[in-house]
């Protein structure tokens, strides 16, 4: 098993032991983000996944704050590690380029292939 497979396996068995856990957020297939995680089935958990956005196609605001809006990437910057999209646990790991995204306590954002902030997908 290589070591992408192990991190995946273990961040899969995290979230499955705190997936009753109160803190789990969740995002509305039907609310405003719905089209970004329309792909995705209720239950199932995504991830913001920087560095996984192809050119054109990212799902909200740049890190460095230099746009607000889905789409609004340059799209001849594929997988900028200032762009994210929503995407799988699996998917992220996997990615070669892909990091988790969180805030830490004093707001600042980390990427990371062990930490992340996690939504569970509801209808």
């Amino acid at each position: 098993m290589s070591s992408k497979q192990v991190l995946t396996a273990g961040l899969l068995s995290l979230v499955a032991v705190s997936a009753q856990a109160a803190d789990v957020k969740t995002i509305s297939k039907s609310g405003d983000e719905g089209s970004q995680v329309s792909a995705y089935e209720a239950g199932q958990f995504v991830v913001k996944c920087v560095g996984a956005a192809k050119g054109g196609e990212n799902d909200c605001g740049a890190l460095d704050g230099s746009h607000d809006c889905a789409g609004l990437s340059p799209k001849s910057e594929d997988y900028s590690m200032n762009e994210w999209i929503y995407t799988s646990l699996q998917e992220c790991a996997e990615h070669e380029n892909g990091h988790f995204m969180m805030k830490g306590k004093d707001g600042a954002v980390s990427l990371t292939k062990t930490e992340f902030q996690v939504k569970q997908v509801v209808k």
